[in-house]
């Protein structure tokens, strides 16, 4: 059968038309649902995050609170570090530096002349010495003038006799005991300088707060001390020489080629 449409074309246009709007407005809401369902969405991702930022506020804090102990930990060893290599240091320096010295002090110290102290500083050493006679303290700066490691020698004497020297006479010879001097020896108490070739090495220093250069007794905690040692004489171990008639050539004729002076 053949179908033959008779109506005007307007009457169709009417319904296309409110298809379209039905369609238009369809996606509108499409749009604007998605967007709202994608903004709760959002939503509820922030709160999330929010949630889990709360949660880890306190690990925050509590790692910045043992970040800064760490620090503090950090700098009291590094402290602790540089205090230990100090000591290291000093302890070597004062294990080197200082035996040297007195062993050759001792070396060249006849038996008879005896030490109350011994002060190292940078180039001299400083000593507090007895001795029984005039002749000991003569035979002591000749022997001592070979030391190759001595560039001079002063002597300090005090209470010089009168020449010829009577028996019994002259001197300090009655002084009480006093630093090495045996009890009721008669004798001369002397002090001895000794410049040394070389010097000692300068000690460690720490924090700035450094100490005098010259490796002396003063210069480092762990420096030598002064009055570092003992009497060296008879019962010392029979370390240093000892002197006899003849065993020592006119003063001035030692290998160091050092002058004595005699106050």
């Amino acid at each position: 059968m053949l179908r033959i449409n008779l109506l005007p074309p307007y009457i169709y246009a009417g319904k296309k038309k409110a298809r379209v709007w039905t369609l238009w407005i369809i996606a509108v809401l499409a749009v604007a649902g998605g967007f709202i369902g994608w903004k709760v969405m959002l939503g509820n991702q922030v709160a999330e995050l929010n949630k889990q930022a709360a949660d880890l506020e306190p690990r925050a804090k509590q790692a910045d609170d043992m970040q800064a102990k760490a620090d503090s930990i950090n700098k009291e060893s590094e402290t602790i570090v540089a205090k230990a290599n100090f000591v290291r240091e000093a302890r070597s320096h004062t294990e080197k530096a200082y035996p040297t010295v007195v062993y050759n002090v001792r070396d060249y110290t006849i038996r008879t002349v005896l030490y109350s102290s011994l002060d190292p500083q940078g180039d001299t050493v400083s000593l507090s010495a007895y001795a029984p006679s005039l002749a000991d303290v003569g035979h002591y700066m000749m022997w001592m003038e070979r030391n190759a490691s001595i560039r001079r020698l002063n002597i300090g004497l005090s209470g010089l006799p009168s020449f010829p020297v009577q028996p019994g006479a002259g001197g300090n010879q009655g002084q009480a005991a006093s630093g090495p001097r045996p009890p009721g020896a008669r004798g001369y108490d002397f002090t001895v300088q000794l410049t040394l070739v070389k010097p000692i090495p300068p000690a460690p220093t720490y924090g700035g707060a450094g100490q005098a250069a010259g490796g002396g007794a003063g210069t480092s905690p762990m420096g030598a001390p002064s009055g570092m040692m003992g009497p060296m004489g008879p019962g010392s171990g029979g370390a240093a020489p000892m002197i006899g008639p003849g065993s020592i050539g006119p003063m001035g004729a030692s290998g160091a080629g050092a002058r004595s002076q005699s106050n």
